[in-house]
């Protein structure tokens, strides 16, 4: 009976709309006699613009009240909403339009679903278009990022993507950085965001340069500021070109000799087939590609530290090649 009546108001023509018939469009809509349907496929609600020259403002009054409709079925509310954010029918500009009279109920939507459904707005597109017209959207999704989105994968690897093209990446890239969950600081999830974000991408130059400046400056803003120990506590999971331009940027800034050598340099793990021999031997190379960033009697402590952490290794390798021997005797 409801699918039923829902195709009634879906066929609709725009000629033939009157008062009478958008009244009880409307009053279908308040209706709970939904609240026990399972299956249904996504009920469209471009039919609504056939109801836009009689109701200007039809958008904002019937998805607030299908928006309710959570309350008592997700199911509902999202065969709606969902299709609010498919781009054959909404581009991302034109749903901010038909919002404008409540930009906040758009937002709540728009977050509701993308945590309700992954694959919504998967590529990013009608966030950064909401962040870039309004700036209270990259508060708000700040906060669902980081409350509940930060927390999933999908959300994380989606957002991310749209952030790193951005025109505003550097203001976007920020304020999730400085408005993070504090008190935490070595959280993996927390630097599994970040290391995220500067990510290496090999087909896409104008992502690789946003996420270069934006280490050069977060590094160069915190360079004398607690921050920079967590900073390098997702750097050293980035590429090594990138994580000895992070060095060599703390380094034209803060000489600090005991500061830098708190500087986490190397993956907090490390994966391999039959030895670690292979990882320290890399690691090793790293260390040795810093010394031209030394030179200078500002930098002897600087050395030191670096001599010191490959002695280091040098002693887990010798200790990894004797393992090895070990292991193969026995096998």
């Amino acid at each position: 009976m409801n699918e039923w009546q829902f195709a009634v108001y879906e066929s609709i023509q725009k000629e033939n709309v009157t008062s009478d018939f958008l009244e009880k469009m409307l009053n279908f809509l308040s209706s709970d006699s939904d609240k026990f349907v399972k299956e249904s496929p996504i009920r469209n609600l471009i039919f609504l613009d056939n109801f836009i020259n009689l109701e200007p403002n039809i958008y904002v009054i019937a998805c607030s009240i299908i928006h309710e409709k959570r309350r008592y079925s997700n199911f509902i509310a999202k065969i709606y909403l969902e299709s609010l954010f498919n781009e054959q029918n909404y581009a991302p500009k034109k749903l901010y339009f038909l919002f404008k009279e409540n930009l906040e109920l758009l937002k709540n939507i728009y977050f509701y679903i993308v945590a309700e459904n992954r694959f919504v707005d998967y590529d990013g597109s009608y966030l950064l278009e909401f962040l870039n017209l309004n700036f209270d959207w990259l508060i708000d999704f700040s906060k669902f990022f980081w409350n509940s989105g930060g927390n999933k994968d999908y959300f994380n690897f989606r957002s991310i993507s749209a952030l790193r093209e951005a025109v505003d990446y550097n203001r976007y890239f920020d304020y999730l950085f400085y408005n993070r969950p504090k008190g935490d600081e070595n959280n993996w999830r927390l630097r599994n965001v970040f290391a995220k974000l500067l990510k290496e991408t090999r087909l896409n130059d104008v992502i690789n340069k946003h996420q270069t400046e934006w280490v050069i400056h977060i590094v160069t803003d915190n360079a004398f500021t607690e921050e920079i120990y967590f900073i390098f506590n997702f750097l050293c999971e980035v590429n090594e070109n990138l994580r000895r331009k992070a060095i060599e940027t703390f380094l034209n800034v803060n000489h600090n000799a005991d500061t830098f050598a708190k500087l986490t340099l190397f993956p907090f793990s490390a994966s391999c087939e039959d030895s670690l021999i292979p990882v320290y031997a890399k690691r090793i190379e790293f260390l040795k590609s810093l010394y031209p960033l030394l030179e200078g009697i500002k930098f002897l402590n600087h050395k030191l530290a670096i001599n010191k952490k490959i002695e280091f290794i040098d002693r887990l390798i010798k200790k990894e090649e004797t393992d090895l021997i070990s292991r193969n005797l026995y096998m």
